[in-house]
């Protein structure tokens, strides 16, 4: 009995030894079934991974992957191109961090509340690279979740360029401001010129700056540079602005240009003989250029490229006013039969140059002359035929006197020229040049050749004298002339004999 005991035994332990070991390969196999269903998973989290990192490197918009706290986790290479050299020196980086002061606020609650919803959408966000440069984007922002955390996924649509078409820059905006300040000052374009560099000097970084504007009789190029600078850099600016106006100058000979160079102290000096960098933009309307020029390479940026060309707007717009100024003015000083200078512009300007010769003794002399027996003209062939009278003696007296003299009708067949910078003895020359071309000329109207002769009186500025003592005594030689005969010269009223 005791033997078969021991043998049951002996089988019993056989038995659960075979369990025993059967168990544990049971153990053994499903360890390792579970070892390589992890690895087949952690594959497969790999390949999703890889599949989600290209699928990033394809997308044209910029994506950004960000913690709870908006900490930079991952970018793609179109946010990199924008917003930072290499996306090292992105990692780490908080994204409300990229933004401007007034869309911080805006950008932590994009994260926080797509944490909280899950998905949202937010437009017009602002971001700066690390030169300075603004984005605008439209944001897409969802959570991705995992078994450890929770990330949030921006993905930003690029709309700088539709944004910049619409939205002033604070530097714009001031330019536009002071720009508004400048329009009284329309009837001196030299002056508004000063302001707008003042504002160009303060917003951006130059070295040289031109202004090409075309007139049909002239072309002026004025480039403002540094009071300091090298002769080199000057003719550099001039040689690239001679090649746009050729390049770009449209109806502009460049060999009639006429180069006006203006030293200023707020300009910044050149380091360098050559122009590194420039900006050349035509002006809207106005027949012209203006330019930026800087010594160094790359100085100009995207925003500066916008900001001159608000500037450069702003330059054709006063000089549209400043021509439009001058039409009205010149209307309201210019007699419309004959196209000379009426008595209001005359003696604004005879007012003006007694201030300068009386406090610089230069001389100055004044002719006035009266067509003889006018009326007789008016009454034999007609007011048509008078008219043309006025006009004949007019080209006249232009042609006998300088630019720089004031040829004015005084009022009905009188006339009035101011001689700057001419004595008395020089001025009797004109006059009886003037005298002389009156009794050769000829003035035809329907088939009838009329001839006419004209008094002529002059005197010259005497210490003291106003406006109504030097026109006073001119009009009392014109009276001498006409009494003595008429057809004549005389000089201050005297009863010289006429030459």
């Amino acid at each position: 009995m005791n033997k078969i005991i021991n043998i049951l035994i002996y089988f019993a332990a056989i038995a659960g030894l075979a369990g025993l070991a059967i168990s544990y390969w049971l153990m053994r196999q499903k360890a390792k079934r579970s070892s390589n269903q992890l690895k087949e998973a952690g594959q497969k989290l790999a390949e999703a991974d890889d599949s989600y990192d290209k699928l990033l490197a394809e997308m044209n918009d910029g994506v950004v992957i960000v913690d709870h706290v908006g900490k930079i986790i991952k970018a793609n290479n179109a946010f990199i191109g924008l917003l930072g050299p290499a996306e090292g020196e992105l990692s780490g980086h908080f994204l409300p961090d990229l933004a401007p002061p007034t869309e911080k606020k805006r950008m932590v609650e994009l994260v926080a509340r797509t944490l909280e919803e899950g998905r949202i959408t937010v437009d017009d966000l602002m971001l700066n690279n690390d030169e300075g440069d603004s984005f605008w984007f439209d944001a897409k922002a969802s959570t991705l979740s995992n078994q450890d955390d929770t990330h949030v996924q921006v993905v930003l649509k690029d709309i700088t360029e539709r944004k910049q078409q619409y939205i002033l820059t604070e530097k714009e905006i001031s330019f536009l401001h002071e720009l508004s300040r400048t329009l009284p000052l329309t009837q001196d374009f030299d002056q508004m010129l000063d302001r707008i560099l003042g504002m160009l000097c303060e917003t951006l970084p130059f070295h040289g700056f031109a202004l090409i504007l075309a007139e049909p009789d002239d072309a002026i190029a004025t480039i403002c540079v540094s009071d300091k600078v090298e002769e080199g850099f000057l003719a550099d600016i001039q040689g690239c602005v001679t090649d746009v106006i050729s390049e770009l100058g449209g109806n502009i000979d460049p060999s009639s240009v006429e180069y006006i160079i203006e030293r200023k102290a707020n300009i910044e000096t050149a380091q360098s003989q050559s122009v590194g960098s420039q900006i050349l933009l035509p002006l809207a309307v106005v027949n012209g250029i203006a330019g930026l020029f800087s010594s160094e390479e790359s100085a100009f940026k995207k925003e500066d490229l916008s900001l001159f060309s608000t500037m450069v707007s702003g330059i054709s717009s006063l000089y549209i006013a400043y021509k439009s100024y001058q039409k009205v003015q010149a209307l309201s000083e210019t007699d419309s039969l004959t196209g000379l200078a009426n008595r209001r512009k005359f003696f604004a300007e005879l007012h003006r140059e007694i201030e300068r010769v009386s406090q610089y003794e230069s001389p100055l002399t004044l002719i006035m002359l009266d067509i003889d027996h006018f009326k007789k003209i008016n009454d034999s062939y007609g007011h048509q035929m008078g008219d043309e009278v006025l006009r004949t003696l007019s080209e006249i007296l232009l042609e006998n006197t300088r630019k720089t003299d004031i040829v004015a009708r005084y009022g009905g067949e009188e006339f009035i020229i101011m001689l700057t910078e001419t004595p008395l003895e020089g001025a009797s020359g004109v006059a009886n040049r003037i005298k002389t071309a009156i009794e050769k000329a000829t003035v035809l109207g329907a088939g009838i050749d009329v001839k006419f002769t004209a008094s002529l009186g002059l005197t010259d500025y005497q210490l003291r004298d106003t406006v109504d003592t030097i026109v006073a005594r001119t009009d009392a030689a014109l009276f001498t002339a006409k009494r003595n005969g008429r057809n004549r010269v005389e000089l201050c009223g005297t009863k010289e004999p006429a030459k």
